[in-house]
């Protein structure tokens, strides 16, 4: 499971989730438009909650979930969709952009894959040591 709020994608996003796709099934969380506004601001998102899903998974191939970004909801995911580990990019590790990943004491483990040369960092806890 990636979650995030593609389609403002850059390379780290699409190589994320190529590369989780070679790990297994993929299920893109993406927050709704409520949720975006109170995480990046009034003028957010781009698009709209279901034009980003029909991207993701036109593009991609993978399936999707529109989420109100609450660990509440993610855990309803999680469930719905059986998923074993959470994948996310390397810098939000590195970056210190997140001190819990939602949902993380529901899944096998996290996935932590690098961007720049696609290294994966698994981790049965909610974060990793940098």
């Amino acid at each position: 499971m990636k979650s995030g709020e593609e389609p403002r994608m850059h390379v780290g996003h699409m190589s994320l989730i190529h590369t989780a796709k070679k790990l297994g099934n993929v299920i893109v969380l993406l927050n709704d438009d409520e949720s975006m506004r109170k995480l990046k601001g009034e003028n957010r998102p781009f698009y709209d909650a279901f034009i980003r899903l029909k991207y993701i998974t036109q593009v991609f191939e993978v399936e999707c979930d529109i989420f109100n970004g609450t660990e509440e909801d993610v855990i309803r995911a999680i469930k719905i969709h059986d998923i074993d580990f959470i994948v996310k990019g390397l810098d939000t590790v590195l970056d210190k952009k997140y001190d819990h990943i939602k949902g993380s004491k529901h899944v096998s483990g996290i996935i932590y894959i690098d961007h720049g040369n696609l290294d994966i960092h698994v981790s049965d806890q909610g974060m990793i040591d940098k």
